[in-house]
């Protein structure tokens, strides 16, 4: 080492520096003490946090060792999480956000930020991070069947797979997280009201969730084989198939991987345990209001229960196809395309034009639309506001002037066309064209 480097630390200044540690030590733990509620939001906000300062220290420090008390104002907090928000999605970015706000007011609790130096340091925009695709697997209700079907035909004794199928039916038909199904002792099943207490849940809010009558039955078959002693309600089981009741409960991972298995084992790829909470929402929605299935799922918004709407765009389409909405009269539309076609003709014929200047639109159950008329005797342009019948009309007269203009003679052209445009009867136009080809 080279001793130009080499700084002797004074007593003081030893003294100012283990105070600075012990108050980074208590911002952390305050903290972590923020989330000592539950496990999953502990571990995903202190992610957070240790990805922050990983990055943007280019991995010379994480949560415990960076010097937090630096961010003293908005710039430097911005210049922090616009460094991580630029390779993380957009959600994570918002966590990141929501995680280094915390750690800043529990800088300012611990003293190592002031009060103005906190409220400062917290107004940074957190608007960035990477757009992605909405996470997770839409699953059928007929893929849903094959996964269960593997899990009592899998591989594996009979034992695990009803314990599997039962596991599956119950994160699909109540839609539980896998960290809370795991906190579920037998004390808390009530099979004949048919619902679970969830004592331990992501927002530490207690609730119940109601159980469906075929998830029901695979619980059922599974207490047969795991017994009453009391004791978590989803467990290990040994190689012969012996519920080990005394060993705990599954863990969030052995969940996972159940649920992952059982999925390869039906075709299915990728299938994680918070796709049976996709699968619940996604079909509730379709027959249930929005805010009842959010708090059937435990949401406090429901605009987080619209995230987990996995329902594919035929779904979409067909719903939209299923508005009632007034048509116009189909007549009215086919004799529209008919004066399209023939207007190109007429111009050609008598050197006018009808122009249908908008499609048909429906008034008190009236199917209706503006034809503009042009080319008279004067080249005035004439607009009529004609229902389906006028529009039939329109076409029949059309129909004749082009069947039989171009059978007269060059000087009774002229003499048509007037007459066509000051409005004669159709009837009148009938026989005046016939006598003009006699």
């Amino acid at each position: 080492m080279n001793a130009t480097t080499l700084h002797a630390v004074t007593a003081k200044e030893a003294h100012r520096l283990a105070k600075t540690v012990a108050r980074r030590a208590d911002a952390l733990g305050r903290f972590r003490g923020r989330y000592r509620h539950n496990k999953e939001s502990s571990r995903a906000m202190t992610g957070a946090l240790r990805r922050l300062a990983m990055r943007f220290s280019d991995g010379q420090h994480d949560e415990t060792s960076f010097p937090w008390e630096l961010l003293v104002d908005r710039d430097l907090a911005q210049l922090m999480w616009s460094t991580v928000a630029a390779g993380v999605s957009a959600a994570t970015a918002t966590r990141d956000a929501s995680a280094l706000r915390v750690m800043l007011q529990c800088c300012y609790r611990a003293g190592l930020l002031t009060y103005e130096q906190y409220r400062d340091a917290i107004t940074f925009e957190a608007k960035g991070g990477l757009p992605r695709r909405p996470a997770g697997t839409y699953l059928t209700t007929a893929e849903l069947g094959a996964v269960l079907e593997a899990c009592m035909t899998g591989p594996g004794n009979d034992a695990t797979g009803v314990r599997d199928a039962a596991l599956i039916a119950f994160l699909a038909g109540s839609g539980p997280r896998r960290n809370e199904v795991v906190n579920v002792d037998l004390a808390d099943l009530d099979l004949p009201e048919l619902k679970a207490w969830l004592g331990t849940t992501k927002g530490g809010a207690p609730r119940d969730a109601w159980l469906h009558p075929a998830a029901a039955d695979y619980l059922d078959r599974w207490l047969e084989i795991r017994g009453g002693q009391p004791g978590p309600l989803f467990v290990p089981l040994s190689r012969t198939g012996r519920p080990l009741v005394g060993h705990g409960p599954l863990s969030s991972h052995q969940v996972w991987k159940i649920v992952r298995t059982r999925g390869e084992q039906a075709g299915i790829t990728g299938l994680a345990p918070h796709d049976m909470r996709r699968f619940l929402i996604s079909h509730l929605l379709p027959t249930t209001d929005i805010t009842l299935v959010a708090r059937i799922v435990g949401h406090a918004r429901v605009s987080t229960t619209a995230k987990y709407d996995r329902r594919p765009q035929e779904a979409q389409r067909l719903a939209i196809a299923s508005l009632d909405l007034p048509a116009p009269d189909p007549t009215a539309v086919q004799c529209l395309e008919e004066l399209k076609r023939l207007s190109r003709e007429l111009g050609l014929a008598l050197g006018g034009s009808v122009v249908v200047s908008r499609l048909p639109r429906v008034s008190n159950g009236a199917a209706s639309a503006r034809v503009t008329v042009s080319g008279g005797p004067d080249d005035e342009v004439r607009e009529f506001e004609l229902t389906a019948p006028d529009l039939q009309g329109l076409a029949d007269r059309l129909a004749i002037t082009v069947d039989y203009v171009r059978g007269l003679e060059q000087n009774d052209v002229a003499t048509y066309r007037s007459l066509f445009f000051a409005g004669v009867d159709i009837d009148e136009l009938r026989e005046l064209t016939a006598d003009l080809l006699r």
